[in-house]
């Protein structure tokens, strides 16, 4: 049984997503339900309408009686934004293209969180997705939701450690020994010391 420390990248990878299904979610049901006279079910088929298996499922869920909320997911959410932009979401998130692209790019990440292969998924690729993510949640104005992706992709790239401050050894004295300190000492986050590479904001 693969577990998350034979693929620690694609853990983290899970961790954000289900951060951004959750926050996302809740917003575009919220935005749907303040347009007047329309029906929010209504809404998220028209959004369907041009992907048949979408179609298909969330038809057969709204029949069987399931809450819009809990019925759409992460595949949705580009064409719901993308299909209901003028009317609903264009007052309330950045540019349409790059947040649908950004939109896109995740659900594709979802599909490989969710069919691995044999090896984890590589961390400049991941890295991407979390600041994809992040940059949505940031969007919709859900800034601590954000703070934790871009913390979690804090934990992929890993600090070097660095001494804890001794005082001055005395003449004859031996010099101590300097001892690692956690990352509470002080020191910033990787992507306020260095800006990331090209690399790996694009997953390549």
């Amino acid at each position: 049984m693969t577990t998350a420390v034979d693929r620690p990248n694609r853990a983290k990878l899970q961790q954000g997503i289900d951060i951004y299904r959750d926050h996302v979610r809740e917003f575009i049901i919220r935005e749907l339900r303040r347009v007047k006279g329309t029906n929010v079910k209504q809404l998220i088929l028209d959004a369907a309408a041009r992907n048949p298996d979408i179609y298909a499922r969330r038809m057969a869920d709204f029949e069987a009686g399931k809450d819009p909320k809990t019925v759409i997911d992460v595949s949705d959410f580009p064409h719901i934004v993308g299909h209901h932009w003028r009317e609903v979401f264009r007052n309330d998130t950045a540019s349409r293209a790059a947040m649908r692209n950004r939109m896109y790019l995740i659900a594709e990440a979802r599909n490989q969180v969710a069919h691995p292969d044999d090896r984890d998924i590589t961390t400049g690729y991941v890295s991407g997705r979390l600041d994809d993510i992040a940059r949505v949640l940031g969007d919709i104005n859900a800034p601590a939701a954000a703070k934790q992706v871009e913390e979690i992709t804090d934990e992929l790239y890993p600090i070097p450690i660095a001494p804890e401050p001794s005082a001055q050894p005395k003449v004859g004295d031996q010099e101590p020994e300097t001892k690692a300190t956690p990352r509470s000492n002080g020191l910033k986050p990787w992507r306020e010391v260095i800006s990331p590479h090209p690399d790996v904001i694009s997953g390549e």
